[in-house]
Parts: C-alpha cells; sequence; structure tokens
C-alpha cells in the first residue's frame, strides 16, 4: 500500500481506531465455503486488489463469481479461508466494531415503524450505546445532501424505492465510514430511476470522497461511476482484468452517449464474454 495512506498497524482486537488513509490492500485473498466437507465451494481464488483511498471502483462479472463474497470479506462480516485485508492501516474487524464500514444492499432495510430521521440515526445510536466515541456527521446536514430534507419525518412507506435508497445511503455514512461498500444498491429500481440514483450517487461521493467498492452488472452503471471497473472470472473469482475509466468528471448525460464512453463499455462487454466462455 502506498506509505502516505498509513499510520500505526491497528491489532483486530484493539478498540483504538487510527485509519490515516482510506485505501484498501486485498493481498491473495480465498474464500472456500464449506471446508471440510465433502463438497467444499471456492468463492475466491487468490484476489490481490489495491485500491487507493478517495476512488471509486466497479466490481463485475459473471453471476456467482465471488463478487459480494468479496464484499462481505471487505466489511467483516465473514473471514477469508487465506489471504489478508487491510482497511487503512487497519484490520476490517477493528473498523467494523467502531462502526466505520458502510454498508449499502439492493434492499434499503429501512424500519418500518421509525422515521426517516431516525432511521438514518439507527446506527450512530448503536454505537452511542457501546461508548464509543466515533465521529458523526450531522444529520440534518447529512439528508440535506442526499435530498432528503423536508422527509425526516415520513415513514419508510411513505417514501419512494429511490428515496428510500438514499435513506439507507445516508444511515451508511452517517458515522463518517472510512469506506462505503454498495452491493447492486439500484438493482430493484426501475430504469428511469435507477439512472437519476447514479448521478446522485457521483453529487454524493464527489460531496464525501468516500472510497467506493460498488458491485453492479451493469457494464454501462460501472463506467458512468467508476474511476476503475475490476472484472472478475467465473468462480472461483479471480481478477481477469482491470480497467481504468478516464472519462473526465463531473459525469453527465452527455458522457453516456459519448464515443468514448460507448468504446469503454465495449472493451469491457467483450472481455466479460471471453471469461463466460
Amino acid at each position: 500500500m502506498d506509505p502516505s495512506t498509513t499510520n500505526v498497524a491497528e491489532h483486530p482486537g484493539d478498540q483504538s481506531v487510527s485509519v490515516a488513509g482510506t485505501g484498501i490492500s486485498i493481498a491473495n485473498v480465498e474464500v472456500t465455503y464449506g471446508v471440510g466437507s465433502a463438497e467444499p465451494v471456492n468463492a475466491l481464488a487468490a484476489v490481490s486488489l489495491e485500491i487507493p483511498g478517495g476512488s471509486f471502483v466497479s466490481l463485475v462479472g459473471p453471476s456467482g463469481c465471488g463478487k459480494s463474497t468479496l464484499l462481505k470479506v471487505l466489511a467483516d462480516l465473514m473471514s477469508p479461508t487465506r489471504g489478508d485485508v487491510r482497511i487503512g492501516d487497519a484490520w476490517p474487524e477493528t473498523l467494523r466494531r467502531a462502526g466505520r464500514i458502510g454498508l449499502v444492499f439492493q434492499d434499503a432495510n429501512l424500519m418500518p415503524w421509525l422515521n426517516i430521521e431516525r432511521n438514518v440515526r439507527l446506527l450512530e445510536e448503536l454505537v452511542a450505546g457501546k461508548g464509543s466515541a466515533t465521529k458523526r456527521q450531522d444529520v440534518a446536514n447529512l439528508l440535506e445532501v442526499v435530498g432528503l430534507k423536508g422527509f425526516e419525518r415520513k415513514l419508510p412507506h411513505q417514501l419512494s424505492g429511490g428515496m428510500q435508497q438514499r435513506a439507507a445511503l445516508a444511515r451508511a455514512l452517517v458515522l463518517d465510514p472510512a469506506i462505503l461498500l454498495m452491493d447492486e444498491p439500484f438493482a430493484a429500481l426501475d430504469e428511469i430511476t435507477r439512472d437519476r440514483m447514479a448521478f446522485e450517487l457521483m453529487r454524493i461521493w464527489q460531496h464525501y470522497r468516500k472510497t467506493v467498492i460498488f458491485v453492479t452488472h451493469s457494464l454501462a452503471e460501472a463506467v458512468l461511476l467508476s474511476d476503475r471497473v475490476v472484472l472478475m472470472t467465473a468462480r472461483p473469482g479471480s481478477i481477469h482484468k482491470i480497467f481504468d475509466i478516464d472519462l473526465p468528471r463531473p459525469r453527465s448525460q452527455e458522457t453516456r452517449v459519448s464515443d468514448h464512453f460507448i468504446r469503454l463499455v465495449g472493451e469491457i462487454n467483450r472481455e466479460l464474454y471471453q471469461v463466460m466462455a
């Protein structure tokens, strides 16, 4: 990892957190489900990747290639069978315990009996209950940034799917996470709402500049959003090729119809078909 993004190493059991940078280092990570069983499943094979702090990286590849599994490893929701992960100078477990890993899934997973402000504050309240001094975002400002000002007292069922995902994103950002992990967050939305949310996400990312790892099956979405697109092989998943997306920012609707954008999507599509062959 770039030494400028590291400081004092943390042990997973250490409750103090010192994250000098938000780069991610993934070294030879392997995941096998059912180790010791008659039919173990190799999900990931020797995945190594360096992700600079503040960058937006998308993972694409065939269904079942281990994209979501890799996100779970980064989030410390599961341990790799082999290999090592560092986020800045900390172990994932250290950051998870401090609430410093933001997660957004396909389903917003909002508590239906809590209004939007209380949903966004939920992680804040849970971490505060553990006595953590973790830095927090100002919730009123956060809701304004994600476009939910005026909807603070609404219940989730009173909001559209896109607005619920905005609330889920605000909840993920409330504890000022070191990284933001997004697992197909727009997959359940209609095409028009999904397109709008992509541009909203870029606006919010430009505001906070978190390190984002974004899983999607849409190559066009990946190219539009990302600094780099990582194409993974079929199971067991490994990195087939990394594409640098050199489209200028900020990106607009015109970006999507530019010749360079179309060429990039086509190039990744051709590689994907080779992976699936």
